[in-house]
This record gives structure tokens, sequence and C-alpha cells, in this order.
């Protein structure tokens, strides 16, 4: 957002937001904070993001691995943490949260919009997963 103030032969810069990082003044590009649109929106207006709600777009897939193991792939909105819980059974009384690399943090910015895990457990014959938003 800029405001400027004008007179009939000048125009003056008089705030800017954010404010200029850089010594010279100005506004650069490296400064912007980018975040796609659709990480953001909130299709119902009811304050909860699209990306978060299972009935709106979140949706995780899962995938074996080249490596061996099963890849999660989730929507993420920038800048969220994000952890992986796991029981082997359903019937199990709690998720479990200590595989290595669980904990995952979408980047601000520059990065994609989509997450992703790795358990590469060997072995199993069964497991079910859920993806927990950190606050």
């Amino acid at each position: 957002m800029l405001k400027a103030l004008a007179t009939a032969a000048t125009v003056v810069l008089a705030a800017q937001a954010p404010a200029a990082v850089t010594a010279n003044g100005n506004l650069d590009p490296g400064e912007f904070l980018a975040v796609p649109v659709d990480a953001i929106r909130d299709s119902a207006g009811d304050s909860r993001l699209d990306r978060l709600m299972p009935e709106r777009g979140f949706r995780a897939a899962a995938e074996a691995a080249p490596s061996g193991g099963l890849r999660l792939r989730w929507p993420a909105v920038p800048g969220k943490r994000y952890r992986v819980a796991y029981k082997n059974s359903l019937t199990d009384a709690a998720w479990l949260t200590d595989l290595p690399g669980s904990l995952v943090t979408a980047p601000a910015s520059g990065g994609g919009n989509e997450l992703e895990f790795l358990d590469a457990t060997p072995g199993l014959a069964q497991r079910f997963y859920r993806i927990e938003v950190q606050p």
C-alpha cells in the first residue's frame, strides 16, 4: 500500500507499507512476501482456510516411495506447521508423533504450496495417518 501526497506539480511519497528494508529507501521486489491466493482462500467466509478443511480442499495423497516406504503429500498454507501422526491400528489408544521428520513447516514464500512426508519404516503391513495443523 502506498500513500502519496499530490500537488499540481509534484507527487511525493508520504508513506509506504511495509517500510523499506534497504538503505536505498525503495521497496524492492525481494522485500515482498509472496503468498499464493489459493493458500489463503476462505470460500465459506467462516474464518477457516479451505486448505485446512477436508470438505473444501484439504486432500492428502499417499503413494509408494521409490526408495521404499510411503510418501504423504498435502496442500499447505504458507508458514503453517504440520505434524504427521500415525497409528498401526485404529484401536490403538493414542496417535504417535515419533517418526523422524514428522514436524514439517511450509515455507513462508518461494516454495510450493504442497508439503510431503516420507515414512521409511520397513515392512509395514498397515498404518493409519493423520496430519495435524500446529498452533
